[in-house]
């Protein structure tokens, strides 16, 4: 009989500034996260270097990063090269909160796909994640089955 592959539950590490100090809608969105069956890491941080940090040891699936005040995109860009620099630049990142329609595109170039403003439903943000990670998930598997084809039988 074959042996299916039994993914982990998505594990999200969710983030914002300690400066920002609004995080109601962050922590409903974590909630969320965690009732549909996916691990949720929620941390506040002062440099983007602990995100990637925190993302590398609990070896996340995808990072959220929320936002209620200005000078997100700095500080995204700065998380986008440390990831690419530690070797993780391909880590699906997602943003909430008060993000101007202006800076979408920024965000789009740094490679964030879900960029998600008030008044968003819960669910499509949910939704977002379970299908990113089990994209992410399916490639993994792929990889895998080709490095056991490639390297033959021993």
């Amino acid at each position: 009989m074959a042996k299916t592959h039994d993914p982990h539950p998505p594990r999200i590490l969710l983030c914002k500034s300690s400066m920002d100090m609004h995080d109601r809608g962050a922590r409903y969105i974590a909630i969320r996260l965690r009732d549909s069956g996916m691990e949720v890491i929620f941390i506040n941080f002062l440099d983007p270097n602990e995100i990637v940090s925190v993302a590398s040891q609990e070896d996340v699936d995808l990072i959220g990063f929320s936002s209620s005040v200005q000078g997100h995109l700095p500080i995204l860009q700065k998380l986008h090269a440390e990831l690419v620099n530690q070797g993780m630049g391909d880590m699906p990142l997602m943003v909430g909160g008060i993000i101007p329609q202006r800076d979408y595109p920024a965000l789009q170039e740094m490679g964030i796909e879900g960029i998600f403003g008030p008044g968003t439903n819960a669910s499509d943000v949910v939704s977002f994640v379970r299908q990113r990670v089990r994209a992410i998930q399916a490639s993994k598997i792929d990889e895998g089955h080709s490095k056991a084809s490639v390297g033959g039988d021993v």
